[in-house]
């Protein structure tokens, strides 16, 4: 296999002229606008479309990339309180576009995401997490500052890419964490969570993607993510290593377009659907093994003070089944809204597993409670630390929400432990097979049969005006 900082198949053979070269680099081009042109109008294009064109489509266009300085945002030096005298160091790892079910703890194949399984082993695994969308930007805000993004005036409806940012008025994880004496540091491989998005607040050192960060050329891949986190670690520790550190660590290789190399492939059953995905997902498992393995060799006290947390942003369709469609942001099936959240280290459970409800706007406070540091008040979700610690091993949450305003489509759903209900709020130019319906979530887990429940259908849509009061309203935007 090909270097950890880009994974990628075995090169094309050369064409033998240069004209014949530009021409094909033109078709591609051509190809790829006409592809996404009538995925816009008609749903999304398969990933394999995706991954083909857009990797051609790299090939055949320049790039302007930032150096890696000039990736990195410092924040303003703060004098801060003595921490907790039994303080834990954090590692939060956010995996975007992982899906629930390719993750040992959750039913993938065993010896397929290891670490994962051994963390779930000697951890606690909460059973049933709702991300808060199906896109990264609209999720970021519910697990790292307690509300979704709606409340923050992070949706921006109609066509185009979402430019909002992360008003400075909320309170993230970092800043909560920073305030009570943590040294705090990010990596994200995801430009959704870069610093000119909101997402920096509160950290000390911040590492941003580049802007263009899915695509194959500019993309941050594990191995690099991995390294570079391993690093500021490694620097706080030599400078400050009496201080605990939260580490927020975010990988995207799970993300169309997919970078693997055949020799992968072909250990993960390549006769089967998505063996291409399972490979990358066993691939980022490794990643986040070593970045683990890299801060407990520089930090001895594992068993004393470190807590590793695994969180996953949104999943992704991949045609399993094909009505949940390729990738993710438009749909709220399960294969994109259910996530993995897995937490391991010290004070935590072991082979704990948490049943009920949980939603991401969850995860804010249970971490920060867990670290013995007081909730923010503007938090909407509730501490899960009592599970955490292994007291108690079910939710009492009784709905959890889900929503999007992916490009053109505008739809919310909401989960109780036994039916799904969702609803269309306005969506424009899609025909993706969305239906205004609820779902038996036991009897139907895939969604293949629509019901009627007028009274969640009631409650769905008292939330959806409820948290879209605020959108629109602040104007906070990003330059295009």
């Amino acid at each position: 296999m090909a270097a950890d900082d880009d994974p990628t198949e075995t090169p094309a053979t050369p064409s033998r002229s240069g004209s014949m070269a530009g021409l094909v680099a033109l078709g591609v081009v051509i190809g790829f606008t006409s592809l996404l042109f009538i995925g816009n109008l008609f749903g999304e294009p398969s990933a394999g479309q995706v991954d083909g064109a857009r990797e051609a489509k790299a090939k055949a266009k320049p790039m302007r990339l930032l150096r890696e300085e000039a990736l990195t945002v410092f924040g303003k030096p703060l004098e801060r309180p003595d921490p907790p005298a039994d303080a834990k160091s954090l590692i939060l790892v956010v995996l975007t576009a992982v899906r629930r079910d390719h993750v040992e703890a959750y039913g993938a194949d065993w010896g397929r995401t290891p670490f994962f399984g051994e963390l779930g082993r000697q951890g606690t695994v909460f059973d049933d997490v709702i991300s808060a969308s199906p896109f990264s930007r609209t999720a970021a805000p519910a697990f790292l500052a307690g509300a979704h993004a709606a409340t923050f005036d992070l949706v921006e409806p109609g066509p185009g890419p979402n430019h909002r940012v992360l008003p400075e008025s909320a309170t993230t994880l970092a800043e909560v964490l920073r305030d009570a004496g943590w040294a705090t540091f990010g990596v994200t491989a995801n430009f959704n969570y870069n610093s000119d998005a909101g997402f920096a607040q509160g950290f000390d050192t911040y590492r941003n993607a580049q802007a263009q960060g899915f695509h194959p050329r500019a993309r941050t891949y594990g191995g690099k993510v991995r390294d570079r986190a391993t690093e500021i670690v490694a620097t706080h520790l030599e400078q400050t290593p009496d201080r605990p550190f939260f580490l927020f660590v975010n990988f995207v290789d799970a993300h169309a377009p997919l970078r693997v190399a055949p020799d992968e492939v072909a250990q993960f059953d390549p006769e089967r659907p998505n063996a291409r995905y399972r490979a990358v997902v066993a691939r980022v498992d490794g990643y986040v093994r070593g970045l683990v393995d890299a801060v407990e060799k520089r930090d001895r006290s594992r068993d004393t003070d470190l807590v590793v947390a695994i969180l996953g942003d949104h999943g992704e369709g991949l045609e399993q089944p094909a009505h949940h469609g390729e990738m993710h942001g438009r749909l709220l099936y399960g294969s994109s809204v259910r996530v993995p959240w897995i937490m391991s280290g010290a004070g935590v459970a072991k082979g704990h597993r948490v049943e009920g409800l949980v939603s991401h706007v969850d995860v804010m406070p249970t971490l920060v409670d867990f670290l013995g540091v007081p909730v923010p008040e503007a938090a909407t979700g509730t501490s899960l630390a009592q599970h955490l610690r292994g007291e108690r091993s079910r939710t009492e949450r009784s709905e959890a929400f889900s929503d999007t305003w992916y490009f053109t489509a505008n739809r919310s759903s909401i989960w109780t432990a036994t039916t799904q209900c969702q609803l269309d709020f306005g969506t424009t130019g899609l025909d993706d097979g969305f239906a205004d319906a609820c779902y038996d979530r036991t009897s139907d887990p895939e969604f293949t049969s629509p019901e009627a429940d007028p009274d969640l259908t009631k409650r769905l849509r008292a939330w959806r005006q409820e948290v879209s009061a605020s959108v629109g309203t602040s104007g906070s935007e990003m330059q295009p």
